[in-house]
């Protein structure tokens, strides 16, 4: 990993996204990846269920954003 990025691997979650958003409300600084090797409770866009069996890799970036509102527009292109 790069310097100052931390990685944590689970085998299985709930969702990636779950455990990102609980290290953030943490206060955790970010950026941290979390993997896991299977979800129980996996989603896709529009609340779809997502079928995440082992085999596959999952993983969610929590970052924190130093941007003002105004520029976060830009975001879904990276």
């Amino acid at each position: 990993m790069p310097p100052g990025v931390e990685a944590v691997f689970y085998d299985l979650v709930s969702s990636t996204n779950d455990v990102a958003r609980e290290k953030a409300i943490e206060k955790h600084n970010g950026p941290i990846w979390v993997g896991a090797a299977a979800q129980s409770s996996g989603r896709g866009r529009l609340g779809r269920v997502w079928v995440s069996e082992k085999g596959n890799l999952y993983a969610s970036l929590m970052i924190r954003l130093h941007e003002k509102p105004e520029n976060m527009m830009a975001l879904p292109f990276l």
